[in-house]
């Protein structure tokens, strides 16, 4: 009993410490949705993002985003982990 009370103490204090995960956002203000490619160095995912929906990705110190449409790749833009991208009227705009 004792060593368990340890145990939930210890976890209790490096959860209190440990930093808080962080990623790249993206929210889409269109009517349509989009796909969104992210790269980092070789690895490459695309995610789907709805009308008014927010989707995160994991971008580290600098990733590639582009907004891939009906008709292929329409805007792309650098971006890092604590980025806010949102698309509005089809490309992206980064919250400052």
């Amino acid at each position: 009993m004792k060593k368990t009370m340890l145990t939930v103490a210890a976890l209790s204090v490096f959860a209190a410490f440990a930093a808080p995960a962080s990623a790249l956002t993206v929210t889409n203000n269109d009517e349509g949705g989009y796909t969104v490619a992210v790269s980092v160095g070789e690895q490459n995912s695309e995610i789907s993002v709805d009308t008014g929906a927010s989707v995160e990705a994991p971008c580290g110190d600098g990733c590639l985003v582009s907004l891939i449409g009906n008709d292929g790749v329409i805007d792309e833009v650098e971006a890092v982990d604590a980025d806010h991208l949102t698309i509005t009227a089809g490309v992206f705009q980064k919250a400052e």
